[in-house]
């Protein structure tokens, strides 16, 4: 099977699909991303980008904060 976008070219191609018609028949196959999907992909986004900072939030305040840990605070880490 071959992909929607390649599809419509084709139909385009060989005159079967009008110029008219190919912003209907391109959502109609999914070419583009739905709105379901955009969200989907924001969710996943944010929720690294997130845990990502919580991360280096940690870990800057650690490399900030080394002087004043004591010996066995260092051990720890």
């Amino acid at each position: 099977m071959t992909q929607p976008r390649r599809t419509i070219e084709q139909l385009l191609h060989q005159g079967i699909l009008p110029l008219k018609n190919t912003e209907a028949a391109a959502t109609h196959l999914e070419v583009y991303p739905s709105k379901r999907t955009w969200l989907t992909f924001f969710d996943k986004a944010l929720l690294i980008i997130g845990t990502i900072a919580l991360v280096l939030s940690l870990v800057f305040f650690i490399a900030y904060n080394w002087v004043n840990i004591g010996k066995m605070g260092k051990l720890l880490w």
